[in-house]
This record gives structure tokens, sequence and C-alpha cells, in this order.
């Protein structure tokens, strides 16, 4: 059987009459120590530590040594110092945490043990892991409007471990580190520092731990844009050609238009301003114009008063005719409407 490097230097040393007390053993020091543990639903947690030198190493819980059939350990001779290494592990169960667990916290530590005394490890925290399924805030959809900022709460379910949270939008998870308009505080909640309209969605805040995985509500995010006024358009042309008129400008309400249910622009768009258009004073052109006028209605005038003055003459004529009765010698008389009154008059000469 091999001697190990520490055996064989005390044996030498014997044999040149030097004291072992000369070369104590070191304590123990551990080379791993035991770490918090959680127990998801009924699957039982392993808890291991290692140290050197060690000639007994032990697990003790709450205070009370576990039994040594519930350790499981291993040992080998570690080659750089020749010194004994010891590891051991041992099974952790739902019903043994849940006996403690309506006292007091579930706790184990290692104790190792060498010829100069003993060493202990630190506590590792055995929880038995679960998540709520209830948020204790949840965020509300609203109505904002563009480029405002949005503060969305969330306090996740009650856990052990703790919960993490991330938030979606529209099914997908929002990294604040590709989309900087996005951040979430260190107690959960999302801000939007200026919401765009691609910001119109639903949003949800998820919160996980190694149990299970829970989402809230949806909120529903509208931005909407107010209608905002275009610049006036320029003063039309007085409306008069002489005298009193009026001038209009006008603007639409799409700088921006409305969206999403936002308000419509307040005010007219159209604008009235009255004015004044200056007569021409009377001059040769005024005179010329006012001849132009008085000869067209001449012009028009006289010919219309001879029709009409002929039509009559021709039914005056017309209704005169021969009577016998009257005078026996008189001979029908036919007066002709074109002839003038020096015809007539010969006429009337031959006949007597």
């Amino acid at each position: 059987m091999f001697l190990s490097l520490s055996s064989l230097l005390l044996t030498l040393l014997s044999a040149a009459g030097t004291f072992p007390a000369d070369f104590p053993e070191p304590l123990p020091h551990f080379l791993q120590e035991p770490e918090d543990a959680y127990i998801i639903r009924n699957q039982a947690v392993s808890l291991s530590c290692r140290a050197t030198p060690a000639n007994q190493i032990y697990f003790r819980c709450n205070g009370e040594w576990v039994h040594q059939r519930e350790h499981s350990t291993q040992e080998r001779v570690e080659h750089s110092s020749g010194l004994l290494v010891k590891e051991v592990r041992i099974e952790v169960y739902r019903q043994q945490v849940e006996e403690v667990f309506r006292l007091e916290e579930f706790w184990c530590q290692c104790v190792a043990w060498s010829s100069s005394g003993t060493t202990k490890s630190r506590k590792a925290h055995v929880y038995i892991a679960y998540l709520k399924k209830v948020f204790k805030v949840e965020p509300l959809g609203k109505d904002v409007p563009l480029n405002q900022e949005v503060l969305l709460q969330c306090l996740p379910p009650e856990g052990i471990p703790p919960a993490q949270v991330e938030w979606l939008k529209n099914q997908d998870i929002i990294d604040p580190a590709a989309d900087r308009n996005f951040y979430i505080t260190t107690d959960h909640n999302l801000i939007i520092k200026q919401v765009r309209l691609s910001d119109t969605a639903n949003y949800t805040c998820l919160a996980y731990n190694i149990v299970a995985r829970r989402c809230s509500s949806m909120a529903t995010i509208t931005v909407y844009v107010n209608g905002g006024w275009s610049r006036w358009t320029e003063w039309s042309a007085c409306s008069g050609v002489c005298g009193r008129g009026f001038q209009r400008r006008t603007r639409d309400c799409t700088n921006p238009a409305p969206l999403s249910g936002g308000s419509l622009c307040d005010g007219l768009p159209v604008q009235k301003l009255s004015c004044t258009v200056h007569c021409p004073a009377p001059g040769l052109d005024g005179v010329l114009v006012c001849v132009g006028i008085l000869l067209t209605v001449m012009f028009l005038l006289v010919p219309l008063v001879m029709l009409l003055y002929c039509r009559y003459h021709n039914h005056f004529s017309s209704s005169i005719i021969n009577s016998s009765n009257i005078s026996g010698d008189f001979q029908p008389i036919h007066i002709k409407p074109l002839q003038t009154g020096l015809s007539v008059s010969l006429s009337l000469r031959r006949v007597l």
C-alpha cells in the first residue's frame, strides 16, 4: 500500500529524532461550501462541500447532526500537497423543510475535522420555491397624446425566489438596450420616454422564476394626435369693383390632421375682412363713356319709335271706307299709307 507524502515525511522525521509536534497539521479549509438551494415541487435538492485536510466531515441542519448513513462521502489525496481531501453530499427533501419552515428558516452547514481542530462552512438555506398567480399591481391601458411620457406599473406576484420581470409589446420582448425610448425601473415599471405612433400596442408584464411564468392582464396604449392648423393663405383681392367689399383667407386642420380620436382644431377655417375700392374720378374718359352710352340708347330707341309710329298710322288709314250714304257724288278714296301730304292734296283736287 502506497504511503502518502505526509506520512512518509513524518516517518523520516521520527527516524531523525524530530518530534511531529514541530510540524502540526493545519486546520481544514473548504475548497467548496454548500450553496443556497430551492426545492421545486417535490424534487429533492443536493448539498455538498469539500475540505482539506479533513479526517472527518459532516453536515448539520438547523443545529442537528445529519446521520452518517445519509451522507455520501468521497475522499482523495491532493497531489500538490499530499493532503487528504474529503467531499460529502446529502439530499434534502420537501417534507424536511416543511416541518421547520413554519417556525424558522431551514439551513445546513458542513463541519470538517483535522488533528488541529474543526472548521465550519457558511450556512446554506433551503427554500420551497413557488410563484403565486395574482399580481400585486397590474398595468392599466390609457390614451396618450403623441410625444408624452408614459408610465406602466407592475408589481409581480409573491414568490421564492423573487420573480424577475420582462415587458412584452404585442407579445414581443422589449429590449431597452436596443430601443432607448423604453426604460425598465428597478421596481419593474416600464417607462416610455416619448410615445410614438408606432408605440400604439398591447403591453404585458411577464413575471417568472424557477417555478413558473405569470402574465399580467393586457394594457392597451393608444397614441392619439390632436389636430393643428396649417398656415393662413394670403388675403384674396377685394371683392368690390367700386365701393365696399371684403377679403378672405383660409387655413386647413392638417398640420397635423387629427388621428386616433385626437381633437379637432379649435377656431374657424375662414377669416373675412371688409375693404373699400375707390371709384375713379370723372374725367375725359368718364365723359366719353357717358356719350357712348347716350348714343347707344338713342340708336336703339329711334328705330323703335319710328316702327311704332308706322304701325299706328297704317292702322288709322285702313279704317277709312267708301260711304255713298254720306255724299252720292263722292267716289271711294284710297289713301296710301306711304304717300306724302302733297300727293294726298292733289288727289282731292281732282275729285272736286
